[in-house]
């Protein structure tokens, strides 16, 4: 039986309502068995590598990452599982932004995008798809990107504009996985919420547009 290890990058009280509910709700592939774990370290980039380091010891299949802040469709595991199966290495659901992070995007655009002619443009429309940044929110990947890369880690950058384009650790860890040559996919086809208040959903961007207006 093939496993896959499900590591919750980092927690916090979001974790104790819709995160938990969701959870529990969620099917396990056929064939797999399913290990659960919190990552460990002072930051994203550490508790990302402290996850891949765990299933490199487990030997498992396939890693999962579920930010503790985002709520999956019960059949998650099954679709992204689905497609690691079928060949792609890295496949990632679009997560809603929370409002509206930096000028250059729509409020709460689904975050994944593609640069096409010098120009960023939203991805997460286009079905399942190549994709050039997605969020790392609910990302699965197949374990033989790691062992075909040992060198391969999360990267933190410290500075005050960490959240500007090019600076996240997710942005850092595409950037990466383009050099050692390995396609990351983005699958919209499932509603994945991102908590606050409220669950924010892929209907937000439409339904919030003219947040924008002004703030350019």
């Amino acid at each position: 039986m093939q496993k896959i290890l499900v590591g919750v990058p980092w927690t916090s009280a979001f974790m104790h309502t819709r995160w938990v509910d969701a959870a529990l709700k969620m099917k396990a592939p056929g064939g797999y068995q399913i290990e659960w774990l919190r990552g460990l370290g002072w930051c994203p980039a550490r508790r990302f590598n402290y996850l891949v380091e765990k299933a490199t010891a487990l030997d498992a299949d396939l890693i999962a990452f579920l930010d503790g802040d985002v709520v999956v469709p019960s059949e998650w595991l099954e679709v992204m599982a689905k497609h690691i199966e079928q060949g792609s290495e890295v496949v990632a659901s679009p997560v809603p932004m929370r409002g509206r992070v930096h000028e250059q995007y729509e409020p709460f655009e689904l975050m994944a995008w593609n640069a096409v002619d010098g120009k960023v443009e939203n991805a997460a429309g286009s079905g399942f798809a190549k994709v050039g940044y997605v969020s790392m929110s609910a990302v699965m990947m197949d374990m033989k990107v790691f062992r075909d890369n040992p060198s391969l880690m999360a990267r933190h950058k410290h500075e005050r504009n960490y959240r500007e384009p090019g600076n996240t650790t997710d942005s850092l860890l595409m950037e990466d996985l383009k050099k050692c040559g390995v396609d990351v996919f983005v699958d919209p086809s499932m509603s994945v919420r991102h908590i606050h208040s409220f669950e924010i959903d892929e209907t937000f961007s439409e339904r919030f547009a003219d947040w924008a207006v002004g703030q350019e």
